[in-house]
């Protein structure tokens, strides 16, 4: 795994993370029946933001918002894009649904009060951040098709990183068949190691077309890991790379003891909260800026 740079991740305490009687189901794995133990997603949130410190991350907060719970899903608010002269850039996000939109004002002015360079997409195409958009050596995987991000925004995000002189930085459409797989990071995650160790890709195959099947199977000098129904409902691909440790939900049946059998250390922690209330796991909690 890359050790070239310490890992910051930009995070947002669950202490609004409730859900009103408006606020819509969104994705197919919100249990709207059931409310949410703000107590155990404090506990959740927390020991999560705890096994990043202890593996050498840098935690960033986000201030939480009243009536905005999904802002804990700090991924969905942007993409952190390589820096261009020492200068710190993100695309910010285009929230497809209203209950969100609210929140892009508040990641707007995060970065700009921290100094970064805030790049757009157009308004009128939906682009949830980091969840849409994950970063693997110069390629940036895209996913597009099932519920939210469409393939009319992926020229769009080629065009912007042309224009920011990243145009190095191949952009890789994938393309998603279900809904319950409405995000790329739900079931697809790549795992970046050092030279003595082949780079995995891990990922569900019925969130994905034949084609695209093919195309994650080819990526060169790569393992790929196809996870089973069952880990990929308990969001087993929606783990955190940091530093030389994977972060992931307990609970995976192969998952977990496939990673390990490859020589990934993997700690295991209790997400369910946070999966069951709002369909987002560790990955999903965590914005890489």
């Amino acid at each position: 795994m890359d050790n070239t740079k310490k890992p910051i991740f930009l995070m947002c305490p669950p202490d609004h993370f409730i859900y009103p009687d408006t606020y819509r189901k969104i994705n197919s794995h919100m249990n709207r029946m059931r409310a949410v133990n703000q107590e155990r997603a404090c506990d959740q949130w927390q020991a999560l933001a705890a096994a990043l410190f202890r593996n050498g991350a840098e935690i960033k907060l986000l201030s939480p918002v009243y009536g905005l719970p999904d802002m804990v899903f700090t991924r969905n608010g942007a993409l952190s894009i390589p820096s261009v002269d020492g200068e710190k850039q993100v695309i910010l996000a285009a929230f497809k649904y209203e209950e969100r939109r609210l929140e892009r004002a508040h990641f707007f002015a995060w970065f700009q009060r921290h100094g970064y360079s805030i790049r757009y997409l157009p308004e009128h195409i939906v682009f949830e951040g980091n969840g849409e958009a994950i970063m693997f050596r110069n390629m940036l995987f895209t996913g597009y098709g099932s519920t939210r991000m469409t393939f009319q925004t992926v020229p769009f995000i080629a065009a912007l990183l042309y224009g920011q002189k990243m145009g190095y930085i191949e952009v890789v459409p994938l393309r998603l068949v279900s809904e319950d797989f409405y995000h790329l990071d739900t079931c697809f995650m790549p795992i970046l190691r050092s030279e003595n160790h082949p780079d995995l890709i891990v990922y569900y195959p019925d969130a994905f077309d034949r084609y695209t099947i093919s195309r994650i199977n080819a990526i060169p000098d790569t393992i790929p890991i196809a996870v089973s129904k069952y880990d990929a409902y308990v969001f087993g691909c929606n783990f955190v790379v940091c530093n030389d440790a994977v972060i992931m939900p307990n609970g995976t049946v192969k998952l977990a003891d496939t990673l390990r059998a490859h020589g990934v250390s993997v700690m295991e922690i209790e997400m369910s909260e946070f999966i069951e209330c709002g369909g987002g796991g560790p990955f999903c909690l965590t914005l890489a800026i």
